[in-house]
């Protein structure tokens, strides 16, 4: 777009060709160019074959990726979603968390998931649960698209991107991963963060621990705070046992005793 131009429209084609727009812009020779070629990009006036026709045609659904494998995705939606539709009910395929810190003491904290009732806002971090209704083919959950704009009922310090973007140069980002088949929110060392991703990134400088583990049991949601590096982890418990992941209590983490509160 030239540089001037700052807004963007759709037009009916002028020949009255049925499903057929122009875009134009606010600019004074108002089409939309291509930056290398120098020509237009929005719709040939001819209308002949292979000048970019574009179709403006309604979406419904959102295809929402999830890896099955771990049962878990992060989700940062550019419409709203309904968490229940005629074709599903609340919970039935996705289960929608949003997260705030807690301070546990000593220097440590845990980030406290809450599980989402109602309709998915957009532009809000969420991590995702997957309960089922997977398209084998593409690999997404798809949800219907809210008619209206619902509001997050509590504080959430989960956020994302629409667009793929650098990663923020300040502070600690931690991205959901699977290591040593652990499933948590780990220190991301990426150059750039996906779109359509959630992440956590403490805005205040809050001490960085290596990451946050899952905790699902009981009645009870939540990462909890790591203050070891996960990468190639050898994780005992007290009685000699090898475990896959380390809970409250004291353990031999890759030789050395730990405190994981």
């Amino acid at each position: 777009m030239k540089a001037n131009a700052n807004t963007i429209t759709f037009n009916a084609s002028e020949s009255s060709s049925l499903g057929y727009y122009t875009i134009k812009t606010s600019y004074s020779s108002p089409y939309i160019y291509d930056d290398v070629n120098e020509t237009e990009v929005d719709r040939h006036s001819s209308y002949d074959a292979n000048y970019c026709d574009w179709t403006i045609e309604e979406v419904t659904y959102l295809p929402v990726p999830i890896n099955t494998t771990v049962g878990f995705g992060t989700l940062y939606s550019p419409v709203a979603l309904k968490g229940v539709d005629t074709d599903y009910a609340q919970d039935e395929r996705l289960e929608f968390y949003y997260g705030v810190r807690k301070d546990v003491g000593d220097g440590k904290y845990k980030l406290v998931l809450t599980k989402l009732e109602g309709d998915i806002p957009a532009e809000t971090g969420f991590i995702v649960k997957y309960k089922g209704g997977v398209n084998e083919t593409t690999g997404c959950v798809y949800m219907k698209i809210a008619d209206s704009a619902p509001a997050l009922p509590g504080r959430n310090e989960l956020t994302g991107t629409l667009e793929t973007v650098a990663k923020p140069t300040t502070g600690t980002v931690y991205t959901l991963q699977n290591l040593n088949n652990t499933l948590g929110l780990y220190k991301y060392t990426g150059a750039t963060v996906k779109g359509g991703k959630a992440y956590y990134h403490p805005a205040d400088g809050a001490a960085a621990p290596m990451g946050f583990v899952f905790d699902f049991e009981g009645q009870t949601t939540g990462v909890e705070s790591i203050e070891v590096n996960a990468d190639n982890q050898v994780i005992y418990d007290l009685s000699g046992r090898r475990v896959a992941k380390a809970g409250k209590g004291l353990y031999i983490i890759n030789g050395k005793k730990v405190l994981v509160k």
